[in-house]
């Protein structure tokens, strides 16, 4: 009888004690199923779960513990992912959906920079393990690899548009153009506007994911809230009273993106 390979997440601390079926948790990884197949093919999408209390998390990063995963699923809460290179840094949000591998990296062979990832859990956290059972359980059916081999696409995608909404040379248009790009994703429509319910998107993470200074930031989003473009409530989160093209091109100061980490 062959034994079961050790659990990486074991080794930190963090054992899987739930399962779920993912299905009703994320029905986009169904989409693609046929009707006829959805039911059977719910059954044996099942897998373990894992919960991330906030704070630093030191995910596994051992590629030869995870042969055959296909990552980690984030149900919900929300993570920092922070690459640095060097003495520069830059933050991504991940939240309800998204694919993570934090056993991968862009490797010698990719980079001649050195560059390290952090994981950082903002709101408690719960990521169920598509390990090489799930993907031995749910092999019948392409549709669900194929679904997450989009998420993972789409996730490139979002932060090439993320990272695009950055360049603007107004400060204020760059803070104005990413926090609508995060409400793309995580507002909330509201009788005030768009509700960004994100405590954690303090001005110091806003100015990682902009390159500027924190200093810069903060007056950039008090010019906007100023301006009736927004509501900011530290530790509770934003509310953008305006659509994206209502900003004035003539509003704002330049800012010259520095290299380094933010103040």
């Amino acid at each position: 009888m062959s034994v079961p390979p050790p659990d990486p997440f074991d080794a930190i601390g963090l054992r899987a004690t739930t399962a779920v079926e993912l299905f009703p948790l994320d029905p986009r990884l169904a989409e693609q199923l046929p009707a006829s197949e959805m039911r059977r093919a719910g059954e044996r999408a099942w897998a373990r779960v894992v919960a991330l209390p906030a704070g630093i998390a030191a995910l596994p990063a051992d590629a030869g513990s995870f042969p055959g995963w296909f990552g980690l699923l984030v149900l919900d809460g929300l993570l920092l992912r922070r690459v640095e290179v060097g003495r520069a840094s830059w933050p991504e949000l991940l939240g309800d959906g998204d694919l993570m591998r934090p056993w991968t990296t862009a490797g010698d062979a990719l980079s001649s920079i050195p560059s390290h990832a952090r994981f950082e859990v903002l709101a408690p956290a719960r990521v169920a393990l598509l390990d090489r059972a799930f993907a031995q359980r749910v092999a019948p059916w392409p549709e669900i690899a194929a679904a997450l081999l989009e998420r993972a696409v789409e996730r490139s995608h979002w932060l090439a548009s993320h990272l695009a909404a950055g360049q603007p040379a107004l400060i204020d248009e760059r803070v104005w153009m990413v926090l609508w790009h995060l409400a793309d994703r995580w507002g909330t429509t509201s009788a005030a506007g768009v509700e960004l319910e994100l405590p954690s998107l303090s001005h110091r993470v806003l100015a990682e994911m902009l390159g500027a200074r924190r200093p810069t930031v903060s007056l950039a989003v008090r010019r906007l809230a100023a301006a009736g473009f927004l509501t900011h409530v530290p530790r509770q989160g934003w509310t953008l009273h305006a659509r994206p093209e209502a900003f004035p091109a003539s509003a704002g100061r330049r800012e010259r993106a520095r290299a380094g980490p933010p103040a």
